[in-house]
């Protein structure tokens, strides 16, 4: 059977440890240590566009964003000789993301208590590109541990709606506080901006806070429920057109109050070894 212990991952030491720390741009897929050539990012359709902001390294690294914040509105990647830019995750035409108000160690560890045990393996810090449906070679579901909060963990699903199973047992069985959103850009074929906050099961916390503005053809809807949380604007959920009741800004600055920094660029570097969770039958 496998203990706990396996859901422990460590900060390694060395050039190995070095190549997995997280360069300045969120969404650079990294090879493993001695893979060779670094291979091209997967990038979705909408990560286009050129930013004035951010300026290529000679040595071929990731650009630097002015100010080291993800409000750029894109970077350059310098491949072989091949620039190309990559925007930002919460820049995305569509992103779904996670906070746990825990560390990677403590979530992981109780997910390998569970009695069919869901195991960490460590994983390339690649964020998941989120199709509706996954396809061979797309980044896995991944947690890691947030540069500026190491007291959080950040997770995103593989695809654009799956992976569900870890809020419900963080939530639900682990008893730990957590924010989920899902958004779209604006002008997307199917927006949504939804954000979840769900408490520590402490008892002293608010109830779960759910605020979404989303259109289901042809019309739009907004819906709220649960306690508004103290950091809310209720003024702007009477805002005349529907769309604009909830909008992604709006999102990030409730991510942001509730406590998770997502417009500072070291919320998505790590010093730590991300990983992924990996469904086990008990004693396997």
């Amino acid at each position: 059977m496998t203990s706990s212990s396996d859901a422990r991952f460590q900060p390694q030491a060395g050039p190995a440890a070095d190549s997995q720390r997280t360069a300045s741009d969120p969404l650079q897929t990294r090879s493993p240590p001695n893979s060779g050539r670094r291979k091209p990012l997967h990038r979705t359709q909408r990560e286009q566009g050129a930013g004035d902001r951010c300026s290529a390294s000679v040595c071929g690294q990731l650009a630097l964003c002015v100010g080291g914040m993800l409000k750029c509105s894109a970077k350059l990647i310098n491949d072989d000789h091949n620039v190309f830019p990559v925007m930002t995750v919460i820049e995305r035409e569509f992103f779904n993301l996670g906070v746990i108000k825990a560390s990677l160690n403590q979530v992981t560890t109780a997910f390998a208590n569970l009695f069919h045990p869901v195991l960490a393996r460590p994983t390339a810090l690649s964020f998941p590109v989120q199709r509706y449906h996954a396809e061979p070679g797309d980044p896995p579901l991944m947690l890691w541990t947030p540069c500026s909060s190491p007291d959080l963990t950040a997770f995103m699903p593989h695809v654009s709606s799956g992976d569900y199973f870890v809020a419900s047992y963080a939530s639900e069985r682990f008893k730990l506080s957590l924010a989920h959103v899902r958004s779209t850009a604006r002008g997307s074929a199917e927006p949504i901006n939804e954000f979840v906050a769900y408490p520590d099961g402490s008892g002293v916390g608010p109830s779960s806070r759910m605020v979404r503005a989303f259109k289901d053809d042809p019309r739009w809807d907004f819906c709220a429920t649960g306690e508004p949380l103290p950091f809310e604007d209720e003024r702007a959920y009477t805002a005349r057109f529907v769309r604009d009741r909830f909008t992604r800004p709006m999102l990030l600055d409730h991510l942001e109050s509730w406590g998770a920094p997502v417009r500072n660029q070291a919320f998505w570097e790590s010093d730590e070894q991300a990983v992924t969770l990996v469904r086990t039958r008990h004693g396997s």
